[in-house]
């Protein structure tokens, strides 16, 4: 792990961490009760002594980890009379996530102080929004790939059936309904005048 000069040792102001908490969640899509500015706080301030508290950086933490594939997360199920177990393993999580508040790894006291609790629960809700926006741009990148890799097979397969029927080579503004039509006709043409085609309903 990276030593701690240089990493953020300041701590934005508990109104703007709320406010920017709150809005990390809504644009998470989470519409549980810890939307809500007092239920929030309320679960922030009791801290390792509440379940929920727990719960919600164990959700957190787990979800980044699972879109990173991280080998490290927190386990889950833990409570208030873990809380030594959860600090451990939250401090193993940020460090393989390089958390860059210093004051949230080197310190293992660290969530026992209010402020500290609500840069956590502040850095992981905007990591895992960021986390999800990166996940989602490699998944349009890779459908792109996939959408162009499909169309330069299909456009070689049609240039060689055009080849094997003779037929000259399209231009690029010709669509593959035309290419399609261009087909179907010479086939038809190649057809014994004797064939009938029958259409079936």
């Amino acid at each position: 792990m990276a030593e701690c000069s240089g990493m953020v040792t300041d701590i934005t102001p508990a109104t703007r961490q709320m406010k920017d908490i709150i809005d990390s969640l809504t644009d998470l899509g989470y519409e549980g009760p810890l939307s809500q500015e007092v239920h929030l706080q309320e679960c922030i301030t009791q801290g390792l002594e509440s379940e929920e508290f727990i719960h919600f950086v164990t959700w957190l933490s787990n979800d980044i980890s699972r879109l990173l594939k991280l080998e490290e997360s927190v386990s889950t199920g833990l409570g208030p009379d873990d809380a030594n177990v959860f600090k451990v393993e939250v401090k193993g999580f940020l460090s393989a996530l390089q958390c860059p508040y210093c004051f949230l790894i080197k310190d293992l006291d660290a969530l026992l102080t209010l402020e500290y609790r609500f840069a956590l629960i502040e850095y992981l809700t905007s990591e895992l929004q960021a986390t999800k926006l990166i996940v989602l741009d490699q998944i349009e990148d890779k459908a792109k790939k996939v959408e162009h890799s499909a169309t330069i097979l299909a456009h070689d397969a049609t240039i060689s059936v055009l080849q094997g029927l003779q037929c000259s080579q399209p231009p690029a503004h010709v669509t593959f309904e035309m290419i399609t039509t261009k087909i179907l006709s010479k086939v038809f043409s190649s057809l014994p005048q004797l064939v009938v085609i029958r259409v079936l309903w």
